[in-house]
């Protein structure tokens, strides 16, 4: 399954804490819940194995709500609550 992106004319919503997001410094890009964000870094979690990390907030957007309904379908599945 590929990851929908956002259209070339499309502005890139740049996400809050508590979103989820995707980390596009890596391909395929890497989803994750948005736990902090200054203008140095973008703190994540990663969905399923809880492992964080940090990207640059050139390389992150909020997820379009078809990604994030995929992002809650493999928390559900997965088995986890934060």
């Amino acid at each position: 399954m590929s990851a929908e992106r956002p259209a070339e004319t499309a502005q890139v919503v740049r996400p809050q804490q508590g979103d989820y997001a995707i980390d596009e410094s890596e391909e395929p890009g890497r989803m994750g819940l948005v736990l902090l964000v200054t203008p140095r870094y973008v703190q994540m979690r990663e969905l399923t194995s809880g492992e964080e990390w940090d990207a640059a907030p050139k390389n992150v957007r909020k997820l379009s709500s078809r990604e994030e309904l995929s992002a809650r379908v493999a928390i559900a599945n997965f088995g986890l609550r934060w």
